[in-house]
């Protein structure tokens, strides 16, 4: 039967204490490998991630006070980079048959804005898309463009 509502279900988005030295992480849709949702009608059920190259598996994604010494996602190779986005995300759609089993929704995905145009940053950009297409994923593109004067929204 075709759902007529969904219940999206977004990942954890952090966890812990940004600093070197103690616990902390971004497990996005990790978790639910072990504990998934049960809902009475389990057609009905979508899970949520949202990736930006300036984040990491291990990294908020701050500057200064707050930044860690991990990698951002845009430190990572293509053949690091699709294993982390499997592991955190992508393997909910890919394996079939599991108790966690369910479409996944790329909610958000981006870099840091219109400053950020720095080959890193938009190699990540294009592996991440490249790897959206090869896993025929679903996601949201919020192509905001606008200009700020001072990050303020002017």
């Amino acid at each position: 039967p075709i759902p007529t509502s969904l219940i999206i279900v977004e990942g954890i988005n952090w966890t812990g204490i940004p600093v070197d030295g103690f616990a902390h992480e971004r497990p996005t849709l990790e978790p639910v490998r072990r504990l998934s949702h049960t809902l009475v009608d389990s057609g009905k059920l979508v899970y949520s991630a949202h990736f930006y190259g300036y984040t990491g598996p291990n990294h908020s994604g701050a500057t200064g006070i707050g930044e860690t010494s991990d990698p951002r996602y845009q430190d990572l190779s293509p053949t690091e980079l699709i294993s982390v986005l499997n592991r955190q995300a992508f393997y909910v759609a890919s394996e079939r048959d599991q108790h966690f089993t369910a479409p996944v929704w790329i909610s958000e995905f981006g870099v840091g804005g219109r400053e950020e145009n720095s080959a890193k940053a938009r190699a990540w950009f294009e592996n991440f898309v490249d790897h959206l297409i090869r896993m025929d994923a679903d996601f949201a593109y919020w192509p905001l463009v606008g200009w700020h004067e001072n990050r303020r929204g002017n």
